[in-house]
């Protein structure tokens, strides 16, 4: 198969990326139509298996110096950035959901008016408010979220073509 040039940035800008808009041209296609091979963006350079596989061939070697050699580590030191990208998400995420829920008792106690004692008006104010940072959190958790579970999944796509690329070599090295 022999794939031709196309237009490689799909992510565009970073709105687009945290929305998933890149993808909506390709999906309405899909939808109307059969999709073929020339509708899909090529795959960008950091991402091919080449790519990735020279990078992880330098840590490699690296670990194959020492006494115990582990493959984790030089798959971790490839692909560290959105390791801890991926982990920063989903601690922030974690942190965020726990708030949330502190505020979301608050909210509750609030309208069943027991924080309310001296009976000021002042309750739907606060209440008013407790109810947009909810609600704000939440569409900042949902993002996030899925940010973080398409880096996740990014992570064990490259992964996977890291190792097979490094199992295809070692095996054309026996032959």
């Amino acid at each position: 198969m022999i794939l031709h040039p196309r237009k490689t940035d799909y992510r565009g800008n970073i709105i687009s990326q945290i929305f998933f808009f890149w993808l909506e041209r390709l999906l309405f296609k899909g939808f109307k139509n059969t999709l073929t091979q020339s509708d899909l963006n090529s795959c960008p350079k950091e991402q091919r298996s080449k790519e990735l596989f020279e990078k992880f061939n330098k840590h490699w070697l690296v670990e194959l110096k020492k006494n115990d050699p582990n493959i984790k580590i030089a798959l971790f030191k490839t692909l560290y950035f959105m390791y801890l990208a991926a982990g920063a998400l989903f601690l922030f995420e974690l942190i965020l959901f726990l708030v949330q829920g502190i505020l979301l008792r608050n909210f509750i106690s609030l309208c069943a008016g027991e924080d309310n004692v001296d009976g000021s008006s002042t309750g739907w104010r606060v209440s008013l408010v407790y109810a947009c940072v909810i609600a704000i959190m939440s569409l900042f958790l949902s993002i996030m979220h899925s940010t973080a579970f398409y880096l996740i999944h990014s992570v064990g796509i490259q992964t996977r073509a890291i190792c097979i690329t490094a199992i295809f070599k070692k095996i054309l090295r026996a032959r």
